[in-house]
């Protein structure tokens, strides 16, 4: 990896650590110590069932019911982009995957890499914009399940270079505790574990893994992986990975790199 790219990856993670100032200390550790075991029976393949994670996460998001103001109108640049009446609100409204299909096409013919880069940040705070933002709700089941298979068909279905972008973009929302972080780290979790792909399951791993390199680390990057890596289906994943990415070294420098004793003593019970 390059001094460029790290440098850049530091310079990321020291804006997205940034936090309001009316989030309490106490937030921040009830997300990092109250996660819980996963149920053995989590194995199962269907969407519905994937949900486990979620009845995990109720405590904390219970208790987590702050919402980011966003004051990018997301929806208004992807309307300028002819994006967001054409593909994504036709397939909220209607769930037909021919307008993901298409929309994929679309985004195909966009050759200039910065505003890729731009339309990808979009779309994911676009969906925190929407009325189908509250991707852990328990009421919300039918909105979580067209929030997961359009995540899931644009990580299928985009080029390398593209979806590169998409997972970043997911990324760059895991940030202080509130509903958006929250919504985003349940919606990677459960996209990670469900996608038959091993390069795409590889890819995420990776950005995942890059984020963690170099402090600060965004509270919603470390409450992710110490989610993902507490169960025992993860770490049957990840073992192919891990001379690779050498993921001992990266979670010992989480532990020199935070201040949270719970993430700390949780790690070194694991490496």
């Amino acid at each position: 990896m390059s001094g460029d790219t790290s440098s850049f990856i530091q310079l990321k993670n020291i804006i997205l650590s940034a936090s309001p100032l009316n989030i309490p200390l106490s937030d921040i550790e009830l997300g990092l110590s109250n996660i819980e075991e996963d149920d053995k029976t989590e194995d199962s393949n269907s969407i519905g069932e994937s949900n486990s994670t979620n009845s995990n996460n109720s405590n904390i998001y219970s208790t987590i019911k702050k919402t980011t103001t966003i004051l990018f109108d997301a929806g208004e640049f992807l309307e300028q982009k002819q994006l967001k009446t054409n593909y994504i609100d036709k397939y909220i409204s209607e769930e037909k995957e021919s307008y993901l299909q298409n929309m994929v096409k679309y985004l195909e013919k966009i050759v200039d890499e910065k505003e890729e880069n731009k339309i990808f940040n979009a779309i994911v705070i676009y969906w925190s914009q929407s009325k189908h933002k509250h991707y852990l709700s328990e009421k919300s089941i039918k909105s979580k399940e067209i929030i997961f298979k359009f995540y899931m068909y644009l990580l299928l279905k985009l080029n390398e270079s593209q979806r590169n972008l998409l997972i970043n973009a997911i990324l760059n929302s895991l940030r202080f505790p509130c509903v958006q972080t929250m919504s985003y780290s349940l919606l990677l979790q459960e996209l990670f574990f469900e996608i038959k792909n091993e390069e795409i399951k590889e890819h995420i791993l990776n950005n995942l893994l890059e984020r963690l390199l170099y402090k600060p680390l965004p509270w919603g990057i470390k409450y992710t992986m110490v989610n993902l890596y507490k169960k025992e289906k993860f770490c049957k994943i990840i073992k192919p990975f891990v001379e690779t990415y050498k993921l001992n070294e990266i979670l010992q420098k989480i532990v020199n790199n935070c201040k949270e004793n719970d993430l700390k003593n949780f790690v070194l019970e694991n490496i």
